[in-house]
């Protein structure tokens, strides 16, 4: 049996789906990304909006995303490179 990709990144399919979205699309806010990752408009409540807003959550404390504006924005966390000794 062979590992699926969720198990192997230890993300969820919104997780992963959040981290495609904004790989190309650098700073959107939470209903932008909840439409995105669903297809259509959400409204501000709707289960699906709450649920992407755990799955963003999550991501910050994995050290993936952060938010990026007071309009509450998300992008991808910028790497930190290592310094050669």
């Amino acid at each position: 049996m062979t590992e699926t990709t969720t198990e192997k990144t230890g993300l969820g399919p919104n997780q992963r789906r959040i981290i495609e979205i904004l790989t190309k699309k650098k700073h959107l806010t939470q209903r932008e990304i909840a439409e995105e990752v669903y297809g259509h408009p959400i409204k501000v409540g709707d289960l699906r909006y709450t649920a992407i807003n755990r799955s963003l959550l999550n991501l910050v404390k994995r050290g993936l995303i952060s938010k990026t504006s007071q309009e509450i924005q998300w992008s991808l966390k910028k790497k930190r490179g290592k310094k050669d000794a």
